[in-house]
């Protein structure tokens, strides 16, 4: 009998555990992941956030930000800073 009770209070604790991180687990993806695949999806349109049609550009839009004097700035650490 006791180790029948002891199963029985195992199930439970799994049960309660599931039930208490299925929302916030659900939440996480809803608003991290899901958005974060979007945002990438979008980043390899040409989409202007108001129209309603857009084209897939690929990795243009990268590059195009990448070669911009000021994104090059900013992603280098200047030695006058650290000091």
């Amino acid at each position: 009998m006791r180790a029948e009770s002891k199963a029985k209070k195992g199930k439970g604790k799994v049960g309660t555990i599931v039930l208490f991180l299925a929302l916030p687990v659900l939440l996480l993806i809803v608003f991290t992941y899901i958005p974060f695949v979007d945002m990438f999806k979008n980043s390899l349109t040409d989409w202007d956030g108001i129209s309603e049609t857009s084209n897939f550009v690929g990795l243009k839009n990268l590059r195009a930000l990448t070669s911009l004097q000021t994104m090059q700035q900013a992603s280098t650490i200047r030695e006058n800073e650290l000091m």
